[in-house]
């Protein structure tokens, strides 16, 4: 579900919403809301005629709720940031903040590995393709994935500024200067 506020309505000191308003600009189910407030990540909201009502701080509190989630954040850290204590928020924000880049830079390695395993010709690269069987088994042995060996990221044709590039390696034993990404390297200009 998508966590992002709706922010049709300003938020007020007189704004409050029932849980299925709150629910649905957040981009949360109802059931999630209410396991939050037994977590003790959301205060107990006030009633009106036996409903819930969430004010702005309660929204505000599960906008960020939302946020920590979609970024993969447990609980016991989305109740560290919300009561941080005498060490304050900015430790708690440089924890997950490295905790995110750590994260980052696992994604973005296993993304080079994918890339750069993408074409081998091999009919089973998990099985068959030399550089993913290395980083397959340099994960098994403990070791952190390795760099991709003679990959180079080249633009792709018709590619702009700042857009996607698409990556090329050379393949082993199919001879010097012949690499796949989708064809052949380009003829160099002269």
């Amino acid at each position: 579900m998508a966590s992002t506020v709706d922010a049709q309505v300003p938020l007020t000191s007189s704004t409050d919403v029932g849980i299925g308003e709150a629910a649905r600009r957040l981009g949360l189910a109802p059931s999630a809301i209410r396991f939050y407030e037994s977590e003790g990540l959301l205060d107990a909201p006030a009633r009106r005629d036996g409903r819930r009502r969430y004010g702005p701080d309660a929204l505000r509190r599960l906008a960020f709720i939302a946020i920590a989630r979609d970024l993969g954040l447990g609980l016991a850290a989305i109740r560290a940031a919300l009561r941080p204590g005498p060490d304050g928020w900015g430790r708690v924000v440089d924890e997950q903040v490295a905790a995110l880049d750590a994260q980052i830079a696992r994604a973005q390695r296993a993304r080079e590995v994918l890339l750069s395993s993408r074409d081998c010709p091999a009919p089973e690269p998990v099985r068959d393709c030399p550089y993913l069987r290395g980083a397959l088994d340099a994960l098994v042995a403990g070791a952190p994935l390795p760099s991709p060996h003679g990959v180079t990221a080249v633009p792709h044709r018709g590619a702009r500024r700042g857009h996607r590039l698409r990556v090329a390696r050379e393949l082993p034993g199919r001879g010097a200067g012949v690499r796949t990404a989708r064809g052949p390297a380009p003829a160099a200009r002269r």
